[in-house]
């Protein structure tokens, strides 16, 4: 009635009258299915209120489902109801019994609560707690949080004994300390804890969580009026209303009057969309999703028709008055419980404020019986605590040891780095610069070794530079002379020992100070191209665009690694203190000593490099990266144009060091700085003429660092990277292989005219004897036991001379010579030589050929008859050539006589023996002594010339060569 009231103040259903029927199924299944059907076929009702007792009002549901009746439900909270497939036409105002099992999962999560034990009515009728239960297990089984353990679960009856409460209670104790009760009724409630308060487990030690219907101010009010209103029309309750138990409406009338309300508001919806839908259950149902102010509270239906509904959780403190802590608030995400939100920041000392401040256990620390007390640490592990801690006193002694060990080891380390930079005198070697010029050698020797001194230290030694060149430990050093006699602070060795240990490509190495009478001495390691100066000085140097970036790039890398290490600076950058290796690589010198440095006044050459503001007074100032900066700017004009800094002031305008130096300090507009004139046909890239202008700005904030600088670089650089060296071999393959087809071409040439002259040669000397020769062996004399001599001469040769000019005598000669050549070449002879018209033939060496030499000369002499038997002399046609040819067999001495134009000569008797025939002979004759007679009696025709006297042999008997014998071949064939 209050609900029918709110609806007609509100003009939500104005011309529509109500007719209630009430039937009561008293829970039974078969009731209310039965009472369903009535319903809807007698009493033709267009909407269902109720469906409660749980299970049996499923069926009531599938009646309505099945009529398409609309059903709102203050009563049924089980989760079957949700299934919209099933249930299209449900909707309720009580929130579901799931929703309640989330809400009590996520609690108890909350709190680290997993060992629980669960006491509920089972009241077989209503089964609202048994509902629960059922629900809180099917939700854990799929909770995402913790899994709950339930230690113990009972279900009690109605009216349950007091044995069976104390039995259950007691149980309880032994399982569990959380405490989940649902009961049907206070009165059972109520029992229930006056019988745990009597079982002493009323204490910190337990918590009960109770599942209620949450008191509003205005439920008392409207509970009051309900049991008045029974009393009037249509109800006209009496003797039942004026029962004690019936003063205040039930429990559910809340949900009652809200779900009256909801159905009105949802078909005064359906009704103002069509009119003829008034009993449309899923349309109405649809239209249930809505928000209002209900008696029960704030009233949220989804669009499934369930009730969107939040849960306090509150506690009493010791005077029985509730305390709010927060709200288990809902999602519309399935209606899951997502959020646990409290009035204040969670803290154990408020929430838990009458239990102490304490958070109670799910399972006490002495466990449930009491008996799992844990044991105090040293009873437990007091064998094993004892001798631990005498291991760790002597761990700690130990730890003291090592800590002491460690620092006299630094201190040692300290003193071993310091005597790394602590060179002593006698660790250098001088060099003797007279020596080293003048030494052919070009070496220094020490006591054990001889060193290669290039030719730059050469120089600079002679120059007694203010650095001096020496070895130490086999290696040549430059050392530096300073002046001055400094006490070393620890900052100071740490700055040694640090620059003792750089290692980078393009840092020098720097090996120590030594000390003597006249000041410390920075020994630096030698790099065997000297400075940068020193090649800038040379004008046989030219250097292309990469050589100059690589250079470039080099002094770059190595101020760089500087700024980045404890010197933090250069601060000496000149084109001094940039040394060359042998591949050309650019090594940083001359850095650190900054304490050495203060003392010492900088040349005015030297401040050509110095940035301006550093000028102030003498030492100069601290330098800075941009003082660095400025060095590099001028260092790369000297490198761009090839010219010392400041050469064109210098050259054009006479200007001394001094000079630049004034008008570099006078701060003009614009700044004096060197004039970049590049080279004619320069291939320098026009970014590094604006870089070098930035570096050397007057302000020093205007110039730029070095990570700009490093950016700029890498804008110029083209192609992939490549060292120097890389450069510098790449040129010299390109000048190899241009060089390749000349030294094929003259080399082909050279074996051409190597070919000519070995013919020349070999016509020269035997074979034997002029590879020999060529080889660069010794040609000893060489004895032959037997050969053959030929001597010949032309007769009458002075008369046909003089008949002739000396043309026709040389022409005539050389036809002679290459008939007679070509006749030798087909013999085993040897020419000696030719001398005017004679000539001097030898058999039987420098390859001995046993006895053949005889016939070998014999058949070349008779062949030189024939030949010349046949000769005609062009411009003497009447006039005949004869020749007188003398021979001899018998022993000679060979050798080779002579460094230029060697010659190959015979000495011995039988030498003069041949002449002497041949200049005893007659002419067209071969006059030949008895020891080749002796060989060739018995294959060619010779005669006895007799007896006659031959000067230097007394009396001889000779004989003469005619021819050789026809059948000899043809006899020699036989005996074979």
């Amino acid at each position: 009635m209050i609900a029918i009231r709110r609806i007609n103040e509100e003009h939500l259903l104005d011309n529509i009258d109500w007719d209630f029927v009430w039937l009561f199924p008293q829970c039974s299944e078969a009731l209310t299915t039965g009472m369903a059907v009535d319903l809807i076929r007698d009493y033709d009702v267009d909407v269902m209120m109720g469906l409660p007792c749980g299970k049996s009002g499923l069926n009531g549901g599938s009646m309505a489902t099945f009529s398409n009746i609309p059903v709102a439900s203050f009563a049924s909270t089980w989760s079957d109801f949700s299934d919209k497939s099933r249930f299209p036409t449900f909707a309720r105002s009580i929130p579901s019994v799931a929703q309640t099992a989330r809400a009590i999962i996520k609690l108890l999560n909350f709190f680290g609560w997993d060992q629980i034990a669960v006491v509920y009515t089972d009241d077989r009728d209503r089964r609202k707690c048994y509902n629960l239960n059922n629900e809180i297990q099917d939700q854990n089984a799929v909770n995402s949080g913790k899994s709950l353990k339930f230690n113990y679960i009972n279900g009690i009856v109605q009216n349950v004994t007091d044995e069976a409460l104390l039995g259950f209670l007691k149980k309880t104790s032994t399982l569990a300390r959380i405490i989940l009760a649902c009961f049907d009724s206070d009165t059972d409630k109520r029992r229930f804890m006056l019988h745990a308060y009597d079982s002493n487990m009323i204490n910190n030690e337990y918590v009960y969580i109770f599942p209620e219907h949450a008191p509003r101010a205005n439920l008392d009010a409207f509970r009051t009026e309900i049991p008045k209103l029974m009393r009037l029309p249509p109800f006209n309750c009496t003797t039942d209303c004026d029962l004690p138990d019936a003063q205040y409406g039930s429990v559910n009338s809340p949900y009652m009057h809200d779900a009256m309300y909801m159905y009105a508001r949802a078909l005064n919806k359906t009704l103002s969309e069509d009119p003829t839908q008034v009993r449309n259950g899923t349309r109405i149902r649809e239209n249930c999703e809505m928000s209002f102010e209900g008696i029960s509270g704030n009233v949220r239906i989804m669009a499934n028709g369930d009730r969107l509904q939040n849960f306090r959780f509150e506690s009493f403190d010791a005077n029985g008055t509730r305390l709010h802590f927060g709200i288990l608030r809902s999602s519309e995400d399935n209606l899951k419980v997502q959020m646990l939100e409290f009035n204040e920041p969670y803290t154990s000392a408020s929430m838990w404020a009458t239990r102490g401040g304490r958070e109670p256990l799910d399972v006490p620390i002495c466990g449930f019986f009491g008996n799992s007390c844990p044991v105090s640490f040293m009873e437990q592990n007091g064998a094993i605590v004892i001798p631990v801690s005498v291991v760790f006193v002597l761990l700690v002694l130990l730890l003291v040891a090592a800590v002491v060990y460690n620092i006299y080891g630094q201190i040692l380390r300290k003193r071993l780095e310091n005597s790394l930079w602590q060179i002593e005198n006698d660790e250098l070697v001088q060099i003797d610069a007279a020596q080293s010029i003048n030494s052919s050698e070009q070496s220094v020797k020490t006591t054990s070794t001889t060193h290669s001194i290039p030719s730059v230290f050469r120089k600079k030694v002679a120059k007694n530079s203010r650095y001096n060149f020496c070895y130490r430990r086999r290696e040549l050093v430059a050392v530096r002379k300073h002046k001055t006699h400094v006490q070393f602070t620890p900052e100071d060795e740490a700055e040694f020992r640090a620059m003792r240990s750089m290692t980078h490509d393009n840092v020098n190495q720097f090996h120590g100070l030594s000390r003597d009478l006249t000041g410390n001495m920075s020994v630096w390691k030698a790099l065997p191209r000297g400075s940068l100066r020193d090649i800038l000085e040379k004008d046989s140097i030219s250097f292309d665009w990469f050589f100059k970036f690589s250079l470039i790039r080099d002094i770059f890398e190595g101020m760089e690694y500087l700024h980045n290490s404890i010197l933090r600076v250069h601060g000496r950058l000149t084109s001094k203190s940039c040394l060359v290796n042998d591949r050309w690589q650019v090594r940083l010198s001359d850095y650190g000593l900054s304490t050495i440095r203060n003392y010492e006044k900088l040349p005015a050459r030297d401040m050509l490099w110095t940035a301006p503001e550093l000028y102030d007074k003498q030492p100069l100032l601290k330098p800075t990266t941009a003082s660095d900066v400025y060095s590099f700017g001028i260092l790369c004009s000297e490198l761009v144009t090839e010219m010392e800094a400041f050469a064109v002031h210098k050259n054009e305008q006479n200007m001394t060091d001094d000079d630049v130096v004034y008008r570099v300090l006078k701060g003009e507009r614009p700044p004096f700085r060197p004039i970049i004139n590049l080279p004619a046909n320069t291939d320098v890239n026009p970014t590094i003429v604006n870089l070098i202008r930035d570096c050397w700005s007057e302000n020093p904030e205007d110039r730029p660092s070095m990570k700009m600088i490093r950016t700029v670089f890498k804008g110029m650089k083209q192609g992939k990277s490549a060292s120097l060296m890389d450069h510098v071999l790449s040129l010299m393959e390109k000048y190899a292989g241009s060089l390749e087809q000349e030294v094929a071409d003259r080399t082909k040439a050279l074996l051409e005219e190597q070919k000519k002259s070995d013919i020349l040669l070999y016509r020269m000397l035997p074979r034997q004897v002029a590879d020999k020769l060529k080889a660069g062996q010794p040609i000893p004399p060489e004895s032959f036991e037997q050969v053959t001599i030929m001597f010949s001469d032309i007769v009458s040769f002075t008369k046909l001379a003089s008949e002739s000019t000396p043309l026709q005598v040389v022409n005539m000669l050389n036809e002679l010579c290459t008939i007679f050549d070509g006749i030798i070449d087909e013999h085993d002879v040897y020419k000696v030589e030719t001398i005017g018209d004679g000539y001097l033939c030898v058999s039987g060496l420098p390859n001995r050929n046993g006895t053949a030499h005889v016939s070998q000369i014999a058949d070349m002499c008779l062949a030189f008859h024939r030949s010349v038997a046949s000769f005609k002399i062009p411009h003497l046609p009447g006039e005949k050539v004869q020749l007188r040819i003398g021979m001899h067999t018998g022993s000679v001495v060979a050798g080779v006589i002579g460094l230029t134009m060697p010659r190959y000569c015979l000495f011995g008797d039988s030498v003069n023996t041949a002449s002497r025939m041949e200049s005893h002979g007659k002419a067209g004759m071969i006059h030949i002594t008895p020891e080749s007679n002796e060989y060739l009696v018995n294959e060619y025709e010779t005669e006895s010339r007799g007896e006659s006297i031959i000067k230097g042999k007394g009396v001889m008997e000779t004989f003469w060569l005619k021819s050789k014998k026809a059948n000899f071949n043809e006899r020699q064939k036989s005996a074979l």
